[in-house]
């Protein structure tokens, strides 16, 4: 299996682990590990960081002037469903919104919520389920640098709980020993602490 959409490689990983290039014995191991990592990261960031070039995606504005989405780095079109019948027949110029945070591009970082510019005339459906329809490039540019040492981390954790003997790795003879758990490795989650948002991805 390949890494689709992974946050660091199996080269990351390898090196991580020690496992020389040339032992490729575990490579099909590997590839899935940084996938399901990756995606785990994903469910406890609340947020993605590949990139979807051209995808279209759906939100319902928590009011007037303003909606949270998923991080994109541009908008193709931006539409909205101003009755409630599925049919987006106001599309937006882009002086009418201002992409925020403003100096977003500026620091390599994407864009997360839309802002009708003052002087527009349009309103957004507040609390209309898939009221705004957005086309664009969504997810960050490049992987930050704490999402791939994150990814490394926990998929390093979750090779060596193949290991695991009743959810304990290591020993008297390795210096300690390590409780697995439930939860995304504990340094990890610290990498990530400031990449988590808490509204959720596109419906």
């Amino acid at each position: 299996m390949a890494i689709t959409r992974g946050y660091c490689t199996r080269a990351d990983l390898k090196t991580a682990l020690a496992i020389g290039t040339a032992d490729t014995a575990d490579d099909a191991v590997l590839d899935e590990i940084v996938n399901a990592t990756s995606r785990m990261i994903d469910e406890y960031t609340g947020q993605f960081f590949y990139q979807i070039a051209g995808g279209t995606a759906y939100y319902a504005p928590h009011d007037y002037e303003e909606v949270n989405v998923d991080p994109l780095t541009s908008i193709t079109s931006l539409a909205v469903d101003t009755d409630g019948d599925g049919t987006y027949e106001t599309v937006l110029a882009p002086t009418d919104y201002i992409l925020e945070p403003v100096n977003a591009a500026m620091f390599n970082k994407p864009y997360t919520s839309i802002e009708l510019a003052p002087e527009t005339t349009v309103a957004f459906p507040a609390d209309l389920d898939k009221g705004i329809r957005i086309i664009g490039n969504f997810g960050w540019g490049a992987v930050p640098s704490a999402v791939a040492q994150a990814c490394i981390i926990a998929s390093s954790h979750l090779y060596e709980a193949r290991k695991a003997y009743l959810g304990v790795i290591g020993g008297a003879d390795t210096g300690g020993v390590i409780r697995l758990s439930q939860k995304l490795h504990p340094e990890a989650a610290l990498l990530l602490e400031g990449y988590r948002k808490f509204d959720g991805m596109a419906v």
